[in-house]
């Protein structure tokens, strides 16, 4: 399941005594992994989900325990589904237990998700790792690193270990260089961030960034990452159109994404999930508009029904 890559997350303790302890979430995180079963293998194209495949001998090749059902496969037999990969969504929630209970009443609506700072001392790594390791999830880990090159590259590396899809780093050159360094040999695509999309233009002031029309910085930004090496850019919807008419573009990644009606929280530069795509944008990143729904599933299916 997790690995052991969640001793990681256990390794600054108080030696044995805080161990079991610091077990506890883990232990829960087990308790809610048994609940769900997830689909295997994301592609491209609308959500959906095929019906599981019997063994060779006609055996089914689910199973139980304690009562829940529970994917016990090998990955390359478990049931394939086809999920619309074009929506992430962001799991801004406290903690990996809360994480996998999210995925699990999302189930094969959802094949993509975003895992940031806020759960990294939660068990994000943990998480993303069962995520895509156990489940057959993409996951895009949102770290906006920023540093020297050297530890930018350093970092990456460690990161890069992970088997993950997105990492997200400031779009400044140099550290889009270096993170191409350390992701070297991987399959980990270097997302290079422009202006956050709660930005405007009295923010960069406050700031004291350069001034200038924050329309065309951000679209500077996203062409000097590419020319760095990155393979996408983070922009709000508002700029994707630009950007994507710049030579040699690539992936582009939006949060700034709003259902219709959605409240704005602490996002400036919006738009619907349905412009963002029309705009050019590859991916869209939505959180609050999916977690905090009643029901989580029906609100990121209705998201997806916009997209189609």
């Amino acid at each position: 399941m997790l690995g052991h890559h969640a001793l990681l997350v256990l390794a600054d303790r108080d030696g044995l005594g805080g161990l079991q302890e610091a077990a506890r979430p883990f232990r829960e995180l087990f308790h809610v992994h048994r609940q769900y079963s997830f689909c295997k293998a994301p592609v491209l194209v609308a959500p959906c989900c095929g019906t599981p495949r019997s063994g060779s001998d006609g055996s089914d090749l689910g199973g139980s325990r304690g009562g829940f059902k529970h994917v016990i496969r090998p990955a390359e037999q478990r049931r394939e589904c086809v999920m619309d990969d074009r929506l992430i969504v962001a799991l801004d929630v406290p903690n990996a237990v809360a994480g996998l209970d999210l995925a699990g009443r999302l189930g094969d609506a959802v094949g993509f998700y975003k895992i940031g700072l806020g759960m990294l001392t939660g068990g994000g790594l943990a998480l993303a790792n069962e995520l895509k390791q156990e489940h057959g999830k993409r996951i895009f880990l949102d770290m906006k690193l920023f540093d020297i090159g050297a530890t930018v590259e350093a970092a990456v590396r460690g990161l890069a270990q992970f088997d993950l899809d997105f990492l997200t780093v400031h779009g400044d050159p140099h550290v889009v260089a270096a993170a191409k360094q350390g992701a070297a040999g991987s399959n980990l695509k270097i997302l290079g961030v422009t202006i956050l999309t709660s930005l405007d233009r009295a923010d960069l002031d406050a700031g004291m960034m350069q001034a200038g029309d924050l329309h065309q910085i951000t679209v500077e930004r996203a062409a000097r990452a590419f020319e760095a090496g990155a393979d996408g850019i983070i922009c709000s919807p508002r700029e994707a159109a630009d950007i994507r008419a710049l030579p040699g573009s690539r992936l582009i990644v939006t949060p700034g994404v709003r259902p219709a009606g959605s409240a704005l929280g602490d996002q400036k530069r919006v738009e619907t999930p349905a412009s963002a795509i029309a705009a050019g944008v590859d991916h869209i990143v939505v959180g609050r508009p999916v977690w905090q729904a009643a029901d989580p599933r029906a609100a990121a299916q209705a998201i997806l029904a916009e997209l189609a």
